[in-house]
């Protein structure tokens, strides 16, 4: 970068490492969320209440993360098809309680080795109402696995309380949204990271292979009194030259352009972008300038940097037509048997 005298340019360089530095400072951020959200979940379970206390000591309160250490695997007694769980029995050191949890859970907790040597497994929901039928089922199900138990709906609420633990709840994730800043900022601070270095490193690149004459050269017509960059789109347009700088480096000479045209990208009918591609001499597609469709400002730069190139070489095909298209595919298709023959 030694060779450019021209301060825009090296902008250019700077432009894709702030980039990275952007980056860098998402992810600072992500980290800062990480943290927030460890803590919180860690006071959350501090400050937990189990759940038979719920029942007992606060009258079935509703909205109340809680917990059971759980020493038997669920017992399936009723199922919801149109939801992402069902009810099970579980059942603590002492008591029984319903809980409607997921499939993933109910996989985790029934294996038995968490309940080999006096173990228990913590299991953690909020407190809902529960439904009559699932009342219902659950009092028929007890009478199943204890015949001689006399138990009717009316002593529901003796046996289980009057709500569930709903481990399904996303009330049970309380560091949600510090997770799911977390997330966020973490996958855009990497894409910015990414695309920095992925953007400088293709900068450098291209700019060390041009000789030092070439980069004296361009710097020169950089900095030409008829020379113009717009800032907007990163493009150069020179006496001689367009120098493309958005996200590349990249040195067109006029001399060089077989063919220009505009390029419209639509989305449900509507403009949304418009380009400007040109075809050089290498057989190579180069998107000169994308810019919005819809918007005024964009447009006028958008015509002047068609206008000022279609004035600079007087033998290139101008527009999208029929007649172009051919005579472009006959001028590519020379081009490539020229090639061959070199090769052979």
């Amino acid at each position: 970068m030694k060779e450019f005298s021209n301060p825009i340019i090296k902008e250019e360089v700077i432009r894709h490492k702030k980039n990275i530095y952007i980056g860098l400072f998402l992810l600072g951020l992500c980290l800062i969320c990480i943290i927030w959200g460890v803590f919180v979940s860690k006071e959350a379970k501090e400050n937990m209440v189990s759940f038979h206390d719920v029942i007992v000591n606060q009258n079935d309160k509703e909205n109340v993360l809680s917990y059971v250490d759980t020493d038997i695997f669920p017992y399936l007694f009723a199922t919801n098809d149109d939801s992402n769980g069902n009810f099970y029995l579980i059942r603590d050191n002492d008591y029984m309680y319903v809980a409607y949890m997921s499939d993933y859970d109910y996989d985790r907790l029934k294996d038995e080795t968490l309940y080999t040597d006096n173990k228990t497994e913590r299991v953690i929901g909020v407190s809902a109402l529960v439904p009559t039928e699932v009342k219902k089922l659950a009092i028929e199900t007890v009478k199943e696995l204890w015949p001689d138990e006399e138990i009717t709906l009316a002593d529901y609420e003796y046996y289980f309380g009057n709500i569930y633990l709903d481990m399904t709840s996303d009330a049970v994730d309380v560091a949600f949204w510090q997770n799911f800043l977390a997330f966020i900022l973490g996958l855009c601070g990497t894409t910015f990271i990414i695309i920095g270095l992925i953007n400088k490193k293709r900068f450098l690149k291209n700019i060390n292979k041009l000789s030092l004459e070439d980069k004296k050269k361009i710097d020169a017509e950089t900095l030409d009194k008829d020379a113009f960059y717009y800032a907007n789109i990163h493009l150069y347009l020179t006496p001689n030259y367009i120098i493309l700088m958005n996200n590349t480096f990249k040195v067109i000479p006029y001399s060089s352009l077989l063919w220009l045209y505009t390029y419209e990208q639509r989305v449900n009918g509507i403009k949304s972008t418009k380009s400007i591609i040109a075809i050089s001499d290498d057989g190579k597609t180069n998107n000169i300038a994308t810019i919005p469709a819809l918007t005024k400002k964009y447009m006028e730069i958008f015509e002047e940097v068609f206008t000022t190139i279609s004035n600079k070489n007087e033998e290139m095909l101008i527009g999208y037509t029929n007649e172009n298209c051919q005579i472009m595919h006959d001028i590519l298709k020379k081009l490539k048997e020229c090639k061959k023959e070199n090769k052979n």
